[in-house]
Parts: structure tokens; sequence; C-alpha cells
């Protein structure tokens, strides 16, 4: 119930209580530690989510998807601001320098944005890595979980990326186009294991929506 709790307010963004409830569920499961992290970082309690970081690392129980910004925020170095470190708008910023912004300001609309230009530039890899970082972070933001499916849909990792499908699309809201990506994508993944049917199910109801909102 703890669990559903928590889950229920990270959709409503309403971090503080999440964060409250994560430290009741931790004291009942010890392994829920790095839901802390990611809730401590939500709320700017940087100085906890540092302290956390330097304990699971000591205990050999960081996880990689940490790994990618912990060197950063163990330096101090992570904020969580609406401006960007580089002088240009997020838009015009290249795949290194969005890095770089996103290294020194760990939010959504930097990560969104090096999502975008890692998929519009096929780097699956980075892509994947990036993805699966945020689904700990952002855990209500379904483009996370599409962009994280479409990477292992690419590494012909279809269950996997069917579940993670399933899970993200519980996110989406009132977004007919993001709704028919994800439909694209469960298209794929059906059809790499051979069940044609639910391929041809998805993917025409992807067609619908994209002709609904054109």
């Amino acid at each position: 119930m703890l669990v559903l709790l928590k889950d229920i307010l990270n959709n409503q963004n309403n971090f503080k209580e999440a964060l409250e409830v994560q430290k009741k569920i931790l004291e009942q499961d010890p392994n829920s530690q790095l839901d802390l992290v990611s809730l401590y970082i939500k709320n700017h309690q940087i100085d906890n989510a540092k302290q956390l970081l330097i304990d699971l690392e000591k205990s050999g129980m960081l996880s990689p998807n940490l790994m990618l910004f912990k060197d950063s925020l163990l330096k101090g170095g992570v904020s969580i601001p609406t401006t960007t470190t580089i002088n240009k708008p997020l838009s015009k910023q290249s795949i290194k320098e969005l890095k770089k912004t996103y290294r020194t300001n760990i939010s959504f609309a930097v990560l969104k944005e090096l999502l975008k230009k890692l998929y519009a530039e096929k780097l699956y890899l980075d892509l994947e890595n990036f993805s699966k970082e945020a689904i700990d972070l952002f855990p209500a933001q379904p483009l996370v979980y599409l962009m994280n499916a479409t990477t292992l849909n690419q590494k012909k990792d279809y269950n996997n990326a069917l579940n993670v499908l399933e899970t993200g699309f519980d996110y989406v809201v009132d977004d007919v186009l993001l709704e028919a990506d994800f439909y694209e994508q469960m298209s794929l993944s059906y059809k790499g294991m051979s069940q044609n049917v639910n391929a041809s199910k998805y993917y025409n109801k992807a067609v619908a929506l994209r002709l609904k909102k054109s």
C-alpha cells in the first residue's frame, strides 16, 4: 500500500509527501534506498542525496543507473535550477553540451532535449544509458520509458521492451502523439516475438491516432 501511495504522489509531482512515504517504505525494505536518492534530488535535498550515495558506495550497493552522475553530485556540482550552465538555449546545444548541462543540472527539461537528440542521431548506447537512469529519477515521465524501450527493441530484447512500454504507458495522459509512439514500439516488440496479430493491432492503433491528430 505504501509503494502504491508513493507512486501516486510521484505521478502527481507531490515529491515532498512521496519522500516521507518512501522513508516509511525504507524501514520495511532496506533495498529501496535508490528510490530515496531519487526523491531527495527531486526535493532539492542534495546533501542528503550525497550522504546516501556515499553510504551506498561504501556498502557496494550503488546502482549503475546512478553511476553516470555520481561524481558530479559528490563533488557538489549538481543543482536543480531552471537555467543551464551553458549560455545557450537547450534546443541549440549539441549533444556534448547537453551532457555537460545535464551533469550540473539534473532536470527533466535538459534530459528531454538530450534524449530527443540522441534518438535523432541514433546513438542508441547513450540513449539506453541515459533513459535507464531517467526511469529512476523521473519515474512519472512516460518519455523515458519510450526511449528506453526503443533501445531495447533495437537490441532485439523484445520482451523487456514490451514490459517497459506497458509500465510507461500508464503515465501517458492527454498526449495522442506520444500514445501513438508507444503503440508503434509495442507493435515492433510483438513483431519481434512473432506475435503478428498483436503487432498489426498496435500498428493500426498508432496509425489511427496519428490520423486523428492530423
